[in-house]
């Protein structure tokens, strides 16, 4: 009895153990089970998906089925017959959307080729996705280009060539647009191009076509037509002046010729003479210490057809000073406020539209330093009133400057200008009312901003002060006054234009007469060079 209580408590105390085992293990051998389960699911999955050619590929970030099918080369990918298609039936839950919503992580079927036997190890592989395919060879067309003689010859290497290729080439004056065929169809990795005008920039591309339509285009050349027809051009330096001389282009073709020079070899030519009959010219326009390059252009029926060789020569060696002509033509708008001290009388006169004329010489010393001297003359026609009765009216005054202009400082410039001039005052006495000519001098020291200033356009504003003494008179009286004024200056090729408003008040004292003026308009200025250095 003893012993049968012994093994009733041993039986006990192992079944508490068992039901505490199962217990606290019971969590862990539910995953084991569920494991399990996904296991032979995913290898029932397996060789479903095998048997029945198609594979599960687990869908990644930014993948689309179009990306996936051509992927694996799944082709044709679209039509009744594409594997899109095929892909859809085995996912119809898909079908609703065409395949346009797939998201990460998400489950497909991926149909397989049918004849193709995948290895066992690709359907073994994550997910049963197959390998990538290897990286495209990718066909290029190299171009290049030369001038030969009267000719652009082109030629291309084709890199990584799949199949052969009919080639098209295509010329355009633009880069990047507006190309035109030239010929097609050819064969060739070579082309000739012989319908060309002189001077003119082409661009090329070459487009390589393969049996199946596909299109490769070749990289963009540019190459300028200047080709060398004839190399006759010869020239000397005779005392100051440059004589060039050259052969007939062609005997049996009638032609005028056009003289091109530049002072830089390689630099832009400019036209320095045009339609010459002869076969010779001679350049007076040099400066000393320079060394010139020509060119001789052909022309038929004033297009060019020809370029003959290059030559540079260097002119004599000497100072020269350049120099110009200046031309300027303007209008204004004149006050004056007259205050006569002796029958303590107040009078503003206004004129008419006033225009002037001046001519000046100007010589430039260095880049910043030059002088100048003008004269010039203005038209002035006071209006008249029913108050007031001028006589000597109008006038014609003149006056004449010498000054300087320093630019000292990179924007910065100055402008002393002296003059000495005319100007009226008026003196009314009873029934003998009339304007009175006087002689003044007067001093102008200007200062100066450029807001532009390159080799073409210049663009500034200046401000000055005046002052202005009378001749005759005693005792003498100081007039002040100031002028304001904005300008603009173009060069081009062989002359310069420039434009300036401004705005003028002075004083001119007189012991009888205290006259303010005010002086507004606008001149344009005219200047060609004497001495041409470019």
């Amino acid at each position: 009895m003893y012993y049968i209580q012994i093994l009733s408590e041993i039986y006990k105390r192992l079944n508490f153990l068992e039901r505490l085992i199962l217990n606290r293990f019971k969590g862990f051998l539910n995953k084991i089970f569920i494991i399990l389960l996904v296991a032979l699911s995913f290898i029932h999955d397996i060789t479903n998906a095998a048997e029945k050619n198609y594979l599960i590929y687990n869908v990644k970030k930014h993948d689309t089925l179009y990306k996936i099918l051509k992927k694996y080369k799944l082709f044709p990918i679209f039509g009744k017959k594409g594997y899109l298609k095929k892909t859809l039936e085995l996912n119809p839950n898909k079908k609703k959307t065409k395949g346009n919503l797939i998201y990460p992580r998400e489950k497909i079927k991926i149909p397989i080729l049918v004849n193709k036997k995948l290895p066992a190890k690709t359907i073994q592989q994550k997910n049963e996705e197959l390998q990538p395919p290897p990286p495209e060879v990718k066909t290029t067309i190299e171009l290049k280009s030369k001038l030969d003689s009267r000719d652009v010859i082109l030629n291309w290497d084709v890199k990584d060539q799949q199949q052969p290729l009919t080639f098209e080439i295509q010329r355009s004056l633009f880069s990047g647009t507006q190309y035109r065929i030239l010929s097609q169809n050819i064969k060739e990795n070579e082309f000739k191009d012989m319908d060309l005008v002189l001077n003119n920039t082409y661009y090329y591309i070459v487009n390589g076509v393969d049996s199946s339509g596909k299109t490769i285009t070749s990289n963009e050349v540019s190459i300028l037509y200047s080709p060398i027809f004839f190399k006759s051009l010869s020239g000397k330096l005779n005392e100051k002046k440059i004589e060039l001389k050259w052969e007939e282009y062609d005997k049996n073709n009638k032609a005028t010729y056009e003289v091109k020079r530049a002072t830089v070899k390689g630099e832009e030519y400019r036209v320095i003479a045009d339609n010459l009959d002869s076969l010779n010219f001679t350049d007076e326009s040099i400066a000393p210490n320079k060394t010139y390059t020509y060119m001789i252009t052909a022309k038929s029926s004033g297009v060019e057809i020809a370029n003959s060789n290059e030559i540079s020569v260097t002119s004599y060696k000497g100072f020269d000073i350049p120099s110009a002509f200046k031309y300027s033509l303007g209008t204004s708008y004149l006050s004056y406020h007259e205050y006569n001290t002796q029958n303590n009388t107040d009078v503003v006169l206004n004129s008419s539209v006033s225009p002037s004329f001046d001519f000046k010489y100007s010589l430039d010393w260095t880049k910043e330093f030059s002088t100048y001297s003008s004269l010039g003359f203005i038209y002035i026609d006071l209006l008249n009133s029913s108050f007031y009765n001028i006589a000597n009216n109008p006038n014609y005054l003149f006056n004449f400057h010498l000054g300087l202009f320093y630019n000292f400082y990179k924007n910065l410039y100055v402008i002393n200008d002296l003059s000495f001039s005319q100007d009226v005052i008026y003196k009314p006495y009873s029934n003998n009312n009339s304007l009175q000519k006087i002689f003044t001098f007067n001093n102008k020291i200007s200062g100066g901003v450029y807001f532009l200033k390159t080799d073409s356009l210049k663009i500034a504003t200046e401000a000055g002060y005046i002052f202005t003494l009378p001749f005759g008179y005693n005792p003498v009286s100081v007039g002040n006054g100031y002028e304001l004024s904005f300008k603009i200056n173009k060069q081009f090729s062989i002359f310069e234009f420039g434009s300036r408003l401004y705005y003028l008040n002075r004083n001119v004292n007189t012991p009888q007469v205290k006259s303010n003026i005010n002086d507004f308009g606008i001149i344009g200025e005219f200047s060609v060079p004497l001495s041409i250095g470019n």
